[in-house]
């Protein structure tokens, strides 16, 4: 049963994706439409959104496409092409630029309706700015903080080099969360408390 849903799910959105690349739009929407059936409502909203993304990423309607995603984030937080279309509305990247790799803490942050994840975890980005400051407001942006100004930096790595193919600045991905007990720096935790 779930293997010919997650079947369904998968020809739903070849054929949405086939309509958007031929700018059929309308038929692209009447497809989307046959998610709202769907019992994998985690899966069928992942779909929905980076179809609908990136069919206002070719209408040029940035803005609407970022909010889109940031609207969803705990839905499509792995999907490299959630955090492309964030990147949109961003400054181009420089010859400043730099991809910085920060771990955060100090702030709960609310993924979607039934997601949260406390304070004293950890949340890891890979983001492109010109610095770690700069990236952190990137990050703030996009991602729902419960407390934005509680925000620590536990770890920042500078890998110094943009990928050529990176055309604007802000969050390349973000990673799993980290329960604390999970990691070996917990006296960084008695920081933010």
């Amino acid at each position: 049963m779930i293997s010919n849903e997650r079947k369904k799910l998968k020809k739903i959105k070849s054929r949405a994706l086939d309509c958007v690349h031929q700018m059929n739009y309308r038929s692209a929407r009447k497809e989307l439409k046959k998610l709202k059936r769907s019992f994998m409502v985690s899966e069928a909203i992942q779909i929905e959104v980076e179809v609908m993304g990136l069919m206002l990423y070719h209408q040029k309607k940035l803005e609407e496409a970022c909010k889109l995603v940031t609207d969803n984030l705990g839905y499509v937080w792995g999907n490299p092409f959630a955090w492309l279309i964030t990147r949109q509305i961003n400054a181009r990247t420089t010859a400043m630029s730099k991809r910085f790799t920060l771990k955060i803490t100090g702030s709960g942050i609310g993924l979607g309706v039934f997601t949260y994840y406390p304070p004293e975890y950890i949340a890891t980005f890979d983001v492109v700015a010109a610095s770690p400051e700069m990236a952190v407001k990137y990050i703030r942006k996009i991602v729902n903080f419960e407390d934005p100004d509680r925000i620590q930096i536990v770890s920042e790595q500078d890998h110094a080099e943009v990928p050529e193919e990176i055309e604007f600045e802000g969050v390349l991905c973000a990673l799993p969360f980290e329960a604390p007990e999970a990691r070996d720096d917990k006296e960084l935790l008695e920081d933010v408390a």
